[in-house]
């Protein structure tokens, strides 16, 4: 006789709702692009260029849902969890999502331009990156999909990674310093 498959069920509950707040002590642009004024204008330099992304005509940077993803994942590397938990990288890929995925900095925050040089083997290689080098706050949400066993991510796990990602820091030319910060608030709302 043929058995039935057994259902799945899913929560009544679809997402667990964790809200987090950072205190960045000073962070650096990651994305390769030609820099922009404070009106929005491009600056040509001779440098390899690290800004941050823009909205509102240039005059306004993001701190992105990337920006979160990536120091989870490169905690998870760290920690050596992703050859131990299966799926852990594909989960925080996929499955997390950050509200609002877009935070736009306060107008008035100073960026500024620092030519910083990398060392590539024997040479080294001038690279203008855009700074923040006052604290920032960021508050966002992440939303985490529940599975039939509760949510696919553990809040405690998520919790873990910030509170050891304040040591490896949040966006670009985090080895010379740049991205350190507090967790401020985690907090699990629902």
């Amino acid at each position: 006789m043929a058995r039935k498959k057994d259902k799945i069920k899913l929560p009544d509950k679809l997402f667990t709702i964790v809200e987090v707040e950072l205190e960045i002590q000073r962070i650096a642009g990651g994305e390769p692009g030609l820099s922009i004024n404070q009106f929005g204008e491009p600056i040509e330099t001779r440098f390899q260029n690290n800004i941050f992304r823009r909205k509102e005509n240039g005059t306004r940077i993001l701190f992105e849902e990337k920006h979160v993803k990536g120091l989870l994942k490169e905690v998870v590397r760290i920690l050596g969890l992703s050859t131990k938990e299966k799926g852990i990288l594909f989960k925080i890929r996929h499955s997390l999502a950050m509200e609002p995925s877009e935070i736009l900095i306060p107008p008035g925050t100073e960026v500024y331009g620092r030519p910083i040089p990398v060392l590539l083997g024997n040479r080294v290689s001038i690279t203008f990156t855009e700074v923040i080098e006052k604290p920032l706050r960021v508050k966002f949400r992440l939303k985490i999909p529940n599975g039939p066993d509760g949510p696919v991510v553990s809040p405690e796990l998520l919790r873990k990674l910030f509170e050891v990602g304040q040591t490896v820091g949040i966006g670009a030319k985090r080895s010379l310093g740049y991205g350190k910060y507090k967790v401020v608030k985690f907090e699990v709302i629902t």
